[in-house]
This record gives C-alpha cells, sequence and structure tokens, in this order.
C-alpha cells in the first residue's frame, strides 16, 4: 500500500504534523518496501486557502492508497473520498511508528504518543530549511510580480 504522511521534519523519524495541508513535509511510503521513502518539502504549506485540496490533489498524482492524519478538511477529505483515499487517523505519533503498525496490519486509531525530540537539532534545520526554501519562493513571485509591472 502506498501512504503519504504529512510529516514535521524532513524524515520518518519526526511526528505526523497536525495540519494535513500545511505540514512542511510529506512522506510518500510503499509499505511493501519501506526502505526507500519519498520525502517532499510541501509546496502548498503557505498557500493564502485551499492547501488541503492541493495537498489531496497531489495524494491523488502520487498514487497513494491512505493517507495518515490527525484531520483532513471537508474539501480536501472529498478529494481524497472521491478518489478511494482512505484517511487513517494519527495524532502525535512518530511517523516511523505509525509506518510500522500499519506494515504489521494495526492500523493506528486516533491517539497520542508522546514523540521525544531525540533529533532535535535535526528536526529544527529542517524546519529552517523549510522556511528558507519557501521564503526564496516568496520574493521569486514578488519579483515577477514587480517585473511584470515594469513591463507595462
Amino acid at each position: 500500500m502506498r501512504v503519504l504522511f504529512p510529516i514535521s521534519g524532513p524524515g520518518l523519524q519526526f511526528p505526523i504534523d497536525p495540519r494535513f495541508g500545511r505540514a512542511p513535509f510529506f512522506a510518500i511510503v510503499e509499505t511493501d518496501d519501506p526502505s526507500n521513502p519519498e520525502i517532499l518539502q510541501n509546496p502548498y504549506a503557505f498557500y493564502p486557502s485551499a492547501a488541503g485540496i492541493a495537498a489531496a490533489q497531489l495524494a491523488l498524482q502520487k498514487g497513494v492508497q491512505a493517507v495518515v492524519a490527525p484531520a483532513v478538511g471537508p474539501n480536501a477529505s472529498m478529494v481524497l473520498a472521491s478518489a478511494g483515499i482512505r484517511v487513517i487517523p494519527a495524532f502525535g505519533m512518530k511517523t516511523d511508528d505509525v509506518l510500522k503498525s500499519i506494515i504489521e496490519g494495526n492500523i493506528p486509531q486516533a491517539g497520542f504518543t508522546p514523540w521525544s525530540p531525540v533529533g532535535e537539532e535535526e528536526y529544527l534545520r529542517g524546519q529552517i530549511s523549510s522556511l528558507e526554501n519557501q521564503l526564496n519562493q516568496l520574493k521569486q513571485r514578488l519579483e515577477e510580480i514587480e517585473k511584470s509591472k515594469e513591463e507595462k
């Protein structure tokens, strides 16, 4: 099964992010071969609106069968449901723990498992990297707008 996780940092050791559409990263994992996850920086994290719908469409494009998230908004939920993508609830749990449960056939229920920031430095570096990338994207867009004004 191909599963998408919204994650708080750039790896499976980080917790599932509580914000589906605005999580800093996504992990896409094939449960038959979890050794090679696809980690993506979320390009929709700072969308002014409809980030959840865009994230749901990404899940659809990536061919996932399930999304693991604490909650999914109603519009994103409709996109996922119409594509037959299951939403598995998980909150405050480390991504690799939930993945392990899924692989073992134990679909997690909503619940809380404390996350210990063993890799806090790596987590913070991932957050900084994500914010820097998003800042660069915003600067680039602003330059494009200014350039188009000059051309008029």
